[in-house]
C-alpha cells in the first residue's frame, strides 16, 4: 500500500509540474491524517522521491495533523500514534460548524507558534480511514421521510428506547450541495442506512480553504460507493459494527457529490472486504487526466514470482478462504499458471461459499482467460477455468474456454460440462444434444449420463401452453419454467430485502427456503413461475403470473446483479405476449407507490395506471393494466375487480375511484 501511494502521490506532483501548478523553490506538502511512525513516514518520502526522479521540486514535507476539540485539548477523533514523528506537524479543530488549519513546529516560526497553514504548492492529504474515526451521523429514508439515528442509544441500546433512535429531521440537516442527492435517495431507497461524514467535510472544506493551489485526497476505509451498496447496507449490520468499533462505513459517494460542487472530481477504487479507496482533486488541480494517471496507479498485484506465488498456492489448506485465493490470484496479476497451482482449492470453496463475491471472481477469471494465450497448458487450464467460471455464475466465459477446448478434440468431460452450461442458461434443448454426444464418446461416463439424466426430468415437467421455453428474438435472453434447479442462483439474486418488501414476496435467505416456497407454489395451478435466463449469466430475475379467467396479475424482479440493464422489460414483454397466446390478454399488477423503480419499468412495458384505489390499509398501492389489442373491449378497472372478487382476496376498492376505462386502457399489442 504505501509503494501504490508513493506512485500516485509523484504522479500527481509530476502533472502539476507539467501544468505549471508547482514553485520548485516551495516544499512539497504530505499531511497526514492518521500519522504512524517516523519509519513508515520516511520509507514513505523515500519512495516518493525514487519516483519523481528530479530536483526540479523543493523539500518534501511529512505533516501529521492532529485535531483539537474547541477548548483546544487534543482530540481522540483520529487516531494518531506520534511516536517519534519529528518536525512540524498540522493543527485542526475537530468540531464545531468550522475548522481552521494551522501549522506548528519549527516550520510555523519564532517559538514554534502557531500559524495559520498557507502551503503555496499543491497538497496531498492521506486519509486513510480518518473519515470513519470523524465524527459521523447516521441518517435513513423511511418510506420518502429523512431519519437521523441516535448515535448515543445506537451505542448502548436499552430496552424500549427504539422509537427514540429514529427521529424526523428535514433537508437543512445537510449540506445544501447534497439537498438533490437526497430526493434520489427518496425515490430510489426504503430503510437503507446512510452515513453522513460531517467530520470529513469539515476537514475538507478548511483543507480545500487553506491549499490555494488545491489538494489530492487519498482515503481507504469500509464503505459505499454505489446505491446497490447502499442498499445492501443492512441496519443490523452497520448497528453491530457501530456498537464494536464506534464506526460507521463511509458514504464516498457523498463525499464524490460534495467533491463535484466544490469543482473536484473523485474516482473510487472497490477493495476486498467492501473497502474503497477513492482518491479526490480539489481546486486548480482537478483535471481528468491527472485523476486518470492517479488512479492507473492502483495496482493490487505487489508481487510478481509465479513461481513464489504458485508453490504459496499449493500449500493453501482448506481452511483458507475466499478472499486469500482472490488476493493471491491478484497478486499474480491473475497469472494462469498460478490459477492452475490454486484452482482445485478455488473450485472447492466457490462451490460450497454461498456468499462468495461472484462478481470480483468473474472478472478475475476474465483475466485469467485474457492471459491464457502465454500459457502453454492452456489444455490443462480449460477444465478447471471452465468449473471454476460456473462455480462463479459466469456461464459465458465457462461456454468459450470449454468450446475452445473442444474445437482442439471432443472430450466427454469438455461436452458434459458444456452440456450444463446450455441447461443453465435457458437452452436445455441444446444442453440434451451435447450430453448425448459425451455419452455417444463414452457410454459409461457418469458425470454425462447424471446430467441428462436432470435433463430429460426436466423436459418431461414441460407442456404445450404455460410450461414451454420463450426465447427472445434479438436479445440473449429467455423464460424457462421455474424449477428447482434455479433454487440457488434465485437465493443469490434475491439478496436484496428491497425486493421481498416491494414485490410482496416472502422474505427467502436460503436455497432451501426457496425450495420450500416453490415447492408451496406448485399446488396452486394458476400460478404460472418463469426463471428469465442469460445466455452469459444465467438466472437473472423471475416473473410470475397468476392467471384467473381472462385475466392474469403479473409480478417481476430483476436480480441484484442485473437491475437497470433493461432484462425485466424485455422478459415481460415475452410473458405478456405468451399469455394472449393462450388466451389471457388482461395483465393486471399493482405497485406501492414509492417503488418508483417497478413503476418504470411498468410504463416500459406499456401498462397503463388505473384510477381505481384501493380502502385502507391498501391506499398506497398504485394499479395498472396492459390489454392485448386483440381482446377487443375491455373495461380494465372491472377486471380488476372482478379479478380479486374470483380469487377472494382480501381487497375493497374505493368506489368513488372506479370509472368505467374500456375506451382509454386498451393497449395496441404486446410487442
Amino acid at each position: 500500500m504505501l509503494a501504490q501511494y508513493a506512485a500516485m502521490i509523484a504522479c500527481f506532483w509530476r502533472d502539476c509540474r507539467r501544468r505549471g501548478l508547482i514553485d520548485p523553490h516551495q516544499g512539497l506538502d504530505i499531511v497526514d491524517l492518521c500519522p504512524g511512525r517516523a519509519g513508515a513516514s520516511a520509507l514513505l518520502l523515500a519512495s516518493i522521491e525514487r519516483r519523481l526522479g528530479s530536483s526540479q521540486h523543493g523539500e518534501l514535507r511529512y505533516l501529521p495533523a492532529y485535531g483539537e476539540d474547541a477548548a483546544g485539548q487534543a482530540a481522540d477523533a483520529v487516531v494518531a500514534d506520534s511516536g517519534d514523528v519529528p518536525g512540524s506537524h498540522i493543527r485542526w479543530q475537530g468540531t464545531g460548524d468550522q475548522a481552521a488549519l494551522q501549522i506548528s513546529g519549527p516550520d510555523a516560526g519564532p517559538a514554534n507558534a502557531c500559524q495559520p497553514y498557507r502551503p503555496v504548492n499543491p497538497v496531498v492529504v492521506m486519509a486513510h480511514d480518518a473519515w470513519s474515526q470523524l465524527p459521523q451521523e447516521l441518517y435513513a429514508m423511511h418510506y420518502g421521510k429523512l431519519l437521523r439515528a441516535d448515535l448515543r442509544l445506537l451505542a448502548a441500546p436499552e430496552a424500549g428506547r427504539e422509537d427514540a433512535l429514529w427521529q424526523p429531521v428535514d433537508e437543512s440537516a445537510w449540506d445544501p450541495s447534497l439537498v438533490p442527492l437526497i430526493e434520489r435517495y427518496r425515490t430510489e431507497f426504503n430503510s437503507a442506512p446512510v452515513a453522513y461524514p460531517t467530520g470529513a467535510f469539515r476537514f475538507l472544506s478548511a483543507a480545500h480553504e487553506a491549499a490555494g493551489s488545491g489538494l489530492l485526497v487519498l482515503s481507504l476505509a469500509p464503505g459505499c460507493t454505489s446505491d446497490l451498496a447502499l442498499r445492501l447496507s443492512s441496519f443490523t449490520e452497520v448497528s453491530a459494527g457501530f456498537r464494536q468499533s464506534g464506526r460507521l462505513p463511509v458514504n464516498f459517494q457523498l463525499l464524490g457529490r460534495w467533491a463535484g460542487h466544490a469543482g473536484g472530481l473523485t474516482v473510487e477504487v472497490d477493495l476486498q472486504g467492501r473497502r474503497v479507496l477513492q482518491a479526490m482533486l480539489l481546486g486548480q488541480v482537478a483535471s481528468v487526466r491527472c485523476l486518470d494517471t492517479v488512479a492507473a496507479c492502483v495496482d493490487p498485484a505487489l508481487m510478481s514470482s509465479r513461481a513464489q506465488l504458485s508453490e504459496v498456492a499449493r500449500s493453501m489448506g482448506p481452511g483458507v478462504g475466499l478472499e486469500a485465493r482472490l488476493n493471491l490470484l491478484q497478486l499474480s496479476r491473475f497469472d494462469p499458471g498460478v490459477f492452475m497451482a490454486a484452482a482445485q482449492g478455488i473450485i472447492k470453496e466457490l462451490a460450497r461459499t454461498q456468499g462468495a463475491d461472484r462478481r470480483q471472481w468473474q472478472q478475475a477469471l476474465e483475466q485469467v482467460w485474457q492471459h491464457q494465450q502465454c500459457f502453454p497448458a492452456g489444455d490443462r487450464l480449460a477444465p478447471l477455468l471452465a468449473q471454476a467460471a460456473m462455480h462463479s455464475g459466469h456461464w459465458g466465459l465457462a461456454r468459450r474456454v470449454l468450446t475452445d477446448s473442444l474445437r482442439r478434440a471432443d472430450n466427454p468431460g469438455d461436452l458434459a460440462n458444456l452440456a450444463w452450461c446450455e441447461a443453465r442458461t435457458g437452452s436445455l434443448a441444446t444442453g440434451v444434444a451435447l450430453v448425448e454426444r459425451a455419452i455417444a464418446l463414452e457410454t459409461g461416463h457418469a458425470p454425462a449420463n447424471e446430467i441428462r439424466r436432470r435433463l430429460i426430468a426436466r423436459l418431461a415437467d414441460r407442456d404445450r401452453r404455460w410450461r414451454v421455453e420463450l426465447r427472445h428474438p434479438d436479445l440473449p435472453l429467455g423464460l424457462e419454467p421455474l424449477d428447482d434447479s434455479h433454487a440457488e442462483a434465485l437465493s443469490h439474486q434475491y439478496r436484496d430485502p428491497q425486493i421481498a418488501v416491494m414485490t410482496g414476496l416472502p422474505a427467502m435467505s436460503s436455497p432451501e427456503a426457496v425450495r420450500q416456497w416453490m415447492a408451496g407454489q406448485q399446488s396452486d395451478a394458476g400460478r404460472v413461475n418463469y426463471a428469465v435466463m442469460h445466455a452469459d449469466w444465467g438466472f437473472v430475475g423471475f416473473i410470475n403470473l397468476a392467471v384467473s379467467g381472462q385475466a392474469a396479475f403479473f409480478c417481476f424482479w430483476t436480480g441484484v446483479d442485473f437491475q437497470g440493464l433493461g432484462f425485466a422489460t424485455a422478459a415481460g414483454r415475452l410473458a405478456c405476449r405468451r399469455a394472449a397466446e393462450v388466451g389471457v390478454p388482461v395483465m393486471l399488477t399493482s405497485a406501492y407507490k414509492d417503488n418508483h423503480r417497478s413503476i418504470r419499468a411498468l410504463r416500459r412495458l406499456g401498462f397503463v395506471e388505473l384510477s381505481i384505489r384501493a380502502c385502507a390499509p391498501d391506499q398506497d398501492r398504485i394499479f395498472f393494466a396492459l390489454v392485448d389489442a386483440a381482446a377487443g373491449e375491455v373495461d380494465p378497472a372491472m377486471e380488476l375487480r372482478d379479478y380479486y372478487r374470483r380469487e377472494n382476496l382480501p381487497m375493497e376498492f374505493d368506489p368513488s375511484t372506479f370509472v368505467d376505462l374500456r375506451k382509454c386502457e386498451v393497449h395496441g399489442g404486446q410487442g
